[in-house]
C-alpha cells in the first residue's frame, strides 16, 4: 500500500504512529468544542446552538450542522456545503466527513475519486478511521480502479494495531468468502481479535460459530450462555440468534425448546429486528395462506425499511401471483432489492429479461445482468447459478456436472439448502444416476445443518429400506417425535407407512393410519386432505361419504391440487356418467401440471364419448366454428401442451367470447404473461359483465390497488364483494383485508350496497 502522502515512510510505520497519537490529537480539536459545549449547556445535535456557533465563526459549528443535515432526508445536500465551509475555517478533521460524504451519497466514479482525495487528506491528519475509509473505498465495487489486495493489507495492519473495525471486517470476508478464499478458522480468529479490541458485538458471532460447529464442536450451552446475557440487555439480534439456536437444538438434540425458540422469534421481531420480522413472514408463508396479499403486505412493509431480502421475496412472490399483478411489479423488486444491497437479485434480473424478451435491448440487458450475476461468489449466488445450470434456463448454457459440483462444495460448507438439492437430485435421477444411498446421505447432512423436512425424508428412507438395510424402529421414533411435535409432513408419513405395511400383508388400512391422516389433514396438508378424501369416496376406512368427499375434492382442486381434479373427474366420468363435468376437471387436471388425463383426452378427441362426435382435428374444429365452446376452449388446452400459444390464444377467445369462463380467465392470463397489461385488462373488463365470479375478484383487486387503471377502493371492494357472493375462493379475505385497508364505515357500506347491484 502506498499513499503517496508522507514521503516515502513505510506505511506499517505511519499506521503505528497514528494508532498511538490519533487519540491525542482527537483529544486536542475537542478541547475547544468541550467548552464551547459546556458553556451552552445544550445537548449536542441542537441545530440552533450549533448554528448559533457558526454564526460566530467556530468552524465546530459548521461541522455539527453537516452531520445533522446528513441524517435528514430533505437537507442532506446541505451536510456538504457545511463540511466545506468547517474545512475552509481551518478545521482539519472535516476532511473525513467530506471523504464519508462523497463515497456513501454518490455512485458515479468523480464522487469516489473525490472521497478517494478526502480520505488521503484526513488520513495525513492520523485520522485512523479515514485508512479504515480508504481501504472501504479500494475494495468496493464502486470504484472503477478497484485494489482489493491493496484494501486487504491495510485491514490486516489496522487489525493488528488494535483497530476492532478492521478486525469484523476481515473475520465477515474469512466467513463468507468475500475477497478471500472462505477459511472459518481465520474468520474465528479475527472475531475473537475484534472481541479483545472491545468490540462487545463480536461475541455474538462467536456464540453463533458455536451453534453451527464452525471451526470449533457445536455447543448449545456456550452459545446460549453467550446469547442470553446480551438478550437480557435487550439485544434484539441475540433474541433472534436464541430462536436460531433452538431450532438446530429441537433438531439435532430433540429437546422440547420450540416455545422458547418462537418465544424469543417474537420479541426479536417486537423490538423491530428486521431478520425476525421476515422470518415471521416466512413461517406463515411455509403455512400456505390463504391470503397472499396480506403477506405481501408483510413483505412491502419491510421493503420500505430497506430490507433488500424482503424486496427480493416479494418479487419471488408476486412472480407466483402473475394472474393478480403486472409483470413489471417483479422485476420492480428485484432491481429495488439489488439497489439495497441484495446482490442476488441480479440473477432473477437477468432471468426476467430473458423469459420476458420483447426486442434486441432486453437481450442485451439480460446478457448484462447475467454477466453481473457471474461475478458474484456469494453463496447464495453460486446456489442460484447452480440451479440455471441444471436445466439450461434464463440464458445459461446447460452443465449438470459443474452445477453439481457447485452444489457439493456448498454443502459441505453448511448450506442446507444444497444439500437439499443435491439428495432431491440423486432420489429422482436426474442430471445424474439414480442414487438411494447418495441420496440419503445428503437429506442426513442438510438435517444435521437444521433442515427439518430433510430429517423427516431421511427417516422415509430407513421406513423403505432406500440407500441403506431397513430400520422401521428408528424411522417411526423419529416420525413420531416430530408428529407429536406438530409437523404434518410427520404425521402424514406415518400414516403412509402404516397403511403400507397393513396393505403388503393383505389387511385393510389401520386406524392408527387414519389417525394420523387426520392429525396431518387437520395441520392442512393437502395430501393427507386428499387422502381422506379418496378413503371417504370409495369407502374404505372410513364410512362412505361421497357428498363431503367431493365437497373436500372441490376445495382441493381450487387450491391447485392436480390430483384432486382428476379423481373428481374419474368419478364423473365412471361413476356419475356425468361426461360434461368429466372433460371439465380432466381438463383443469391437465391444466394444473397432471400428465394423467393427457391419454384420455386424447381418447375424448378422438372418439368423442358423447361430447365430441368426430374423429379428427378438423372435424373438431368444426366443431368449434359451429359454436361448441368446449371444444373450442380443448383445442386451446392442447395446443397449449404443444408450446403454441398464438394457436391457443385464438381458440381461448373464441370460447371466451361465447362466456365460457375459464377459457375467458385463460386469455387474461395469457395476455398478462405475455406483458400485455392494457388487452389483460380489456378481458377481464368483458368477463366481468359476464358476472365471472374469478373475473370480479381481479378485477376488484386491480381497481382497489390501482394496477394499469384509475384507483377506485370503494368500486374496488364492491366487486370483491360480489365475488365473495358467489363463493370465489379467497373473495372472503381479500374483502376484509380491503375493509381493513379502507376503515371507513360509510364507504364500506356504500361499497356494499354496490356490490348487491353487480351481481343481481
Amino acid at each position: 500500500m502506498n499513499f503517496n502522502i508522507i514521503g516515502k515512510m513505510n506505511h506499517k510505520i505511519i499506521i503505528s504512529i497514528v494508532v498511538v497519537f490519533s487519540t491525542l490529537i482527537s483529544a486536542c480539536t475537542e478541547i475547544k468544542k468541550t467548552e464551547l459545549v459546556a458553556q451552552q449547556q445544550t445537548i449536542i445535535f441542537d441545530r440552533k446552538h450549533w448554528q448559533n456557533l457558526a454564526d460566530h465563526g467556530f468552524p465546530e459549528g459548521y461541522l455539527e450542522l453537516g452531520k445533522i443535515a446528513e441524517l435528514s432526508t430533505n437537507e442532506k445536500h446541505l451536510a456538504l456545503k457545511h463540511y466545506q465551509q468547517a474545512y475552509d475555517l481551518g478545521y482539519e478533521p472535516a476532511a473525513y466527513y467530506l471523504a464519508r460524504y462523497y463515497y456513501n451519497n454518490h455512485q458515479d466514479p468523480e464522487a469516489i475519486e473525490l472521497a478517494k482525495k478526502w480520505t488521503i487528506i484526513a488520513a495525513k491528519q492520523g485520522n485512523t478511521g479515514a485508512y479504515l475509509l480508504y481501504a472501504d473505498i479500494q475494495i468496493s465495487d464502486k470504484n472503477t480502479t478497484k485494489n482489493t489486495a491493496s484494501a486487504l493489507q491495510i485491514y490486516r495492519d489496522l487489525a493488528s494495531h488494535g483497530n476492532a473495525s478492521a478486525s469484523t471486517r476481515l473475520a465477515k470476508f474469512y466467513e463468507k468468502g468475500l475477497h478471500v478464499k472462505k477459511d472459518k478458522e481465520k474468520a474465528l480468529e479475527y472475531y475473537r481479535l475484534a472481541l479483545s479490541q472491545e468490540n462487545i458485538e463480536s461475541e455474538l458471532d462467536i456464540g453463533r460459530f458455536y451453534t453451527y460447529g464452525y471451526a470449533v464442536e457445536t455447543d448449545f450451552n456456550k452459545a446460549e450462555n453467550i446469547f442470553l446475557r446480551f438478550a437480557k440487555s435487550n439485544n434484539s439480534q441475540a433474541a433472534y440468534l436464541l430462536y436460531k439456536l433452538y431450532q438446530r437444538q429441537f433438531i439435532i438434540e430433540k429437546k422440547p425448546v420450540l416455545k422458547k425458540s418462537y418465544d424469543w422469534l417474537n420479541i426479536a421481531a417486537y423490538q423491530g429486528y428486521i431478520p425476525a420480522k421476515l422470518q415471521q413472514v416466512n413461517l406463515k408463508l411455509a403455512k400456505k395462506p390463504n391470503n397472499i396479499e396480506l403477506i405481501i403486505q408483510e413483505l412491502k412493509k419491510l421493503s420500505n425499511l430497506n430490507e433488500g431480502k424482503a424486496s427480493y421475496q416479494l418479487g419471488r412472490l408476486i412472480n407466483t401471483q402473475n394472474t393478480l399483478y403486472p409483470q413489471k411489479e417483479e422485476l420492480k423488486y428485484y432491481q429495488l432489492a439489488y439497489q439495497q444491497g441484495y446482490e442476488i437479485s441480479a440473477f432473477r434480473i437477468a432471468e426476467y429479461y430473458f423469459n420476458h424478451q420483447e426486442n434486441q435491448q432486453d437481450l442485451l440487458d439480460a446478457q448484462h445482468w447475467q454477466q453481473i450475476a457471474a461475478q458474484q461468489n456469494s453463496d447464495d449466488s453460486l446456489f442460484l447459478q447452480a440451479q440455471f445450470m441444471l436445466t439450461g434456463s434464463s440464458g445459461w448454457q446447460p452443465n449438470s456436472v459443474k452445477a453439481i459440483e457447485i452444489l457439493q462444495r456448498l454443502s459441505k460448507q453448511g448450506m442446507k439448502l444444497a444439500s437439499k438439492k443435491l439428495a432431491k437430485i440423486f432420489e429422482a435421477g436426474i442430471h445424474t444416476d439414480k442414487d438411494f444411498q447418495q441420496a440419503l446421505f445428503y437429506f442426513e447432512r442438510a438435517a444435521s445443518q437444521g433442515d427439518i423436512t430433510a430429517k423427516l425424508n431421511a427417516a422415509d428412507y430407513y421406513a423403505k429400506g432406500l440407500g441403506t438395510e431397513k430400520n422401521w424402529p428408528h424411522a417411526e421414533e423419529i416420525l413420531l417425535h416430530y408428529g407429536n411435535a406438530g409437523y404434518d409432513k410427520a404425521a402424514y408419513l406415518l400414516a403412509k407407512n402404516y397403511e403400507q405395511q397393513a396393505i403388503a400383508v393383505g389387511g385393510k388400512i389401520p386406524e392408527k393410519a387414519i389417525h394420523w391422516y387426520q392429525i396431518s389433514a387437520k395441520k392442512n396438508n393437502s395430501s393427507a386432505r386428499l387422502k381422506l378424501a379418496t378413503l371417504k369416496l370409495e369407502g374404505q376406512g372410513l364410512p362412505q361419504d361421497i357428498k363431503k368427499a367431493k365437497e373436500e375434492l372441490y376445495f382441493l382442486s381450487e387450491q391447485g391440487i392436480a390430483d384432486a381434479s382428476f379423481l373428481l373427474a374419474d368419478h364423473y366420468s365412471k361413476i356419475d356418467h356425468d361426461d360434461i363435468q368429466a372433460l371439465h376437471f380432466y381438463q383443469l387436471a391437465f391444466i394444473q401440471g397432471s400428465r394423467k388425463p393427457v391419454p384420455i383426452l386424447a381418447e375424448l378427441y378422438q372418439q368423442g364419448n358423447g361430447i365430441i362426435k368426430q374423429s379428427t382435428r378438423e372435424s373438431y374444429i368444426n366443431l368449434a366454428n359451429t359454436g361448441n365452446t368446449n371444444s373450442a376452449y380443448l383445442l386451446g388446452i392442447l395446443d397449449d401442451a404443444l408450446l403454441k400459444p398464438k394457436s391457443a390464444l385464438v381458440w381461448y377467445k373464441k370460447a371466451a367470447n361465447s362466456g365460457h369462463v375459464e377459457a375467458q380467465l385463460a386469455v387474461i392470463n395469457n395476455y398478462k404473461k405475455s406483458g400485455n397489461t392494457q388487452a389483460a385488462n380489456d378481458w377481464l373488463l368483458k368477463a366481468v359483465k359476464t358476472k365471472n365470479g374469478m373475473a370480479l375478484l381481479q378485477y376488484g383487486k386491480a381497481l382497489f390497488w390501482g394496477q394499469k387503471m384509475k384507483t377506485d377502493k370503494i368500486q374496488g371492494l364492491a366487486y370483491a364483494l360480489s365475488a365473495s357472493r358467489l363463493h370465489v375462493r379467497n373473495a372472503v379475505a381479500t374483502s376484509l383485508l380491503f375493509m381493513e385497508t379502507l376503515n371507513n364505515v360509510v364507504k364500506i357500506e356504500r361499497a356494499n350496497q354496490l356490490s348487491k347491484t353487480l351481481i343481481d
